[in-house]
């Protein structure tokens, strides 16, 4: 039986299309005044009552961390834009169907803006000029920049002049995208588990109004599927009738 040899390209198109893997609806917390943290999904808001509903914080073994209704928690919530830090009180445990902590009492709520413009996980595949033609995978999107990834090691610098070819989809029909760009940081092999890919960030250099509409719609399409969490699980579990 002969076996298939995927490239690390196809490997990294393949992990990173899995988007509902890469959600980052997690919330970060610190129970009690403990440097130790943990990230959680969260499940739901109940925002009449002001209540917050995460999974129970589970150690790297899978084993859950002793927690008491009661006592308090240093939360942390990175959205496409912004920052948030705040204390949250446990208000209610439950452990069926599947253990889950009731977050309550929010208090000292701070936030900071880390960009201008949202920010969106993506798997993009494209073409970058050097001016060699690399393969690359967008897997960060927003209207001033992306993060790449690529093959092997394309010497890139910080400062470099580049072009990124994309082909978005939308209203079914292929959109075109070539955007200069300008490379600005230099990540390496960034992710473990793919350790021949290497990683840079990109800034947009003035695109055009065409350009931006077409950015916009991949950003804030991909923001809107990162949220419909049941779409996400029922996608995977059906077929096309």
């Amino acid at each position: 039986m002969s076996t298939i040899v995927r490239s690390p390209m196809e490997l990294l198109v393949r992990a990173y299309s899995d988007l509902g893997r890469r959600t980052r609806l997690e919330l970060q917390v610190s129970p009690g005044d403990s440097d130790l943290r943990f990230n959680v999904a969260v499940l739901g808001v109940v925002r009449a009552q002001r209540l917050v509903m995460i999974a129970a914080p589970r150690t790297r073994d899978n084993s859950l961390i002793a927690v008491t209704k009661g006592h308090g928690m240093t939360c942390q919530w990175l959205n496409s834009t912004t920052a948030f830090r705040f204390r949250a009180v446990i208000s209610n445990l439950a452990f069926e169907p599947a253990p889950i902590v009731y977050l309550g009492q929010m208090s000292n709520v701070r936030r900071r803006t880390l960009r201008g413009d949202p920010r969106a996980v993506t798997a993009l595949t494209g073409a970058l000029r050097t001016p060699a033609v690399h393969a690359t995978l967008v897997t960060d999107l927003s209207l001033s920049g992306a993060r790449i990834g690529l093959a092997g090691d394309p010497k890139l610098e910080p400062g470099q002049k580049v072009e990124l070819a994309l082909r978005p989809k939308h209203f079914g029909r292929d959109f075109t995208l070539d955007l200069h760009c300008t490379v600005a940081g230099k990540m390496g092999n960034a992710d473990p588990d793919h350790p021949s890919i290497s990683f840079f960030g990109l800034h947009f250099d003035s695109p055009s109004d065409h350009a931006l509409l077409v950015l916009h719609a991949c950003v804030q399409e991909r923001l809107a599927q990162e949220t419909d969490l049941l779409s996400q699980l029922l996608m995977s579990e059906s077929s096309e009738e």
